[in-house]
């Protein structure tokens, strides 16, 4: 099982594993924050299967319902969906990286 003691956890990691961490967690979520996505795709199948074709909406008005449903939660208001690859090469390793 999973530890959840993030700031113990953070605390043992240098800024280098930390921001690893992070961008691993972007790319791979897990947890509470995979469910919800998960759930908002299984959401959004279910309503557009039983949408008439002539008045489905777009595929940008999907999106949004899609953003809508994944991050109804206050904590996700401001987190950023895209993924930017070169992140983690971006970050520096410190002296003290292990």
């Amino acid at each position: 099982m999973g530890r959840l003691d993030w700031w113990n956890i953070k605390a043992e990691h240098t800024a280098y594993e930390w921001a690893a961490q992070k961008a691993m967690y972007a790319v791979c979520p897990f947890g509470e924050r995979r469910a919800d996505m998960r759930t908002a795709i299984n959401t959004l199948t279910l309503l557009t299967s039983q949408m008439n074709p002539q008045n489905r909406p777009s595929d940008d008005d999907l999106n949004v319902i899609l953003n809508s449903l994944q991050n109804y939660l206050q904590c996700y208001k401001t987190e950023e969906l895209e993924f930017d690859a070169d992140a983690l090469k971006k970050v520096k390793p410190d002296a003290g990286h292990r």
